[in-house]
């Protein structure tokens, strides 16, 4: 099992025709996300999350930097973190509540 996360903007709704019509999401993080996934495979790991992703959620887990892994698609390797598992001290901290 591999997940690829990575964080933006996205088009989200139904996108198709009369005859064929899906709920999906479309666009460059979308895009991203998939190669990611990808890469779990190349690089030992069940998670891979992008940079942007990293940053807005930097305290809650333990990580493990990948290095910048080169996508499908994009001219610029990718900046990519393993997830290594639950931040204790923030797992502790949430268990405590307000």
């Amino acid at each position: 099992m591999g997940i690829g996360i990575n964080s933006g903007s996205a088009v989200v709704g139904n996108i198709g025709s009369q005859e064929h019509m899906e709920y999906t999401a479309i666009g460059d993080t979308v895009n991203l996300a998939a190669r990611l996934e990808t890469a779990t495979k190349e690089l030992g790991v069940d998670i891979v999350v992008s940079e942007q992703t990293y940053d807005a959620v930097r305290p809650l887990f333990a990580w493990r930097a990948m290095g910048a892994v080169s996508v499908k698609g994009r001219t610029e390797a990718v900046t990519t973190y393993a997830v290594e598992g639950v931040n204790e001290a923030y797992r502790i901290a949430s268990e405590r509540g307000p």
